[in-house]
């Protein structure tokens, strides 16, 4: 596995369990939606369709704990990479790969992960003027091949 890779499993991870959770969400719209409909007050019915809505419900459940294992799983492998990416001596290096690979939470709780013309705009020199862009890339290929060290 490259360090390229290995850095990568924090978005990979982040990705799923986003997945998951939407999954959830639609089962349990599903399920309210199945149940309001067997509600209906102007419908008749001679028995109400419990089993559908619950199937969603225990399916919705089930996901739940997939969530929560996948969340600690993320949790723990972000946590061993930030640790390592904190090895690193230069600076620069722990900054740009946190910014690519770690991410940082937006305000509608989602996590972004910058593209490396971001973190361009993004990081300043010590005297307070930005990278290009060229310059990052090769900064970024140079923390990889550091990070892979550690790894």
């Amino acid at each position: 596995m490259t360090a390229k890779e290995y850095l990568s499993q924090i978005r990979l991870l982040d990705l799923k369990i986003d997945q998951k959770i939407e999954e959830r969400q639609e089962l349990m719209h599903m399920a309210s939606g199945i149940a309001a409909v067997s509600a209906d007050p102007n419908r008749v019915q001679t028995s109400g369709d419990t089993v559908g809505p619950m199937r969603y419900v225990d399916k919705a459940v089930d996901m739940e704990q997939d969530i929560n294992r996948m969340i600690s799983e993320y949790t723990s492998v972000r946590d061993r990479i930030i640790n390592q990416i904190h090895q690193l001596s230069d600076a620069r290096y722990v900054e740009l790969l946190g910014l690519k690979y770690v991410g940082r939470r937006e305000k509608n709780g989602r996590m972004h992960y910058m593209r490396l013309e971001e973190i361009a705009c993004t990081m300043v020199k010590s005297n307070g003027e930005p990278y290009s862009y060229d310059h990052i890339r090769s900064m970024h290929g140079e923390a990889l091949k550091r990070f892979s060290e550690i790894m």
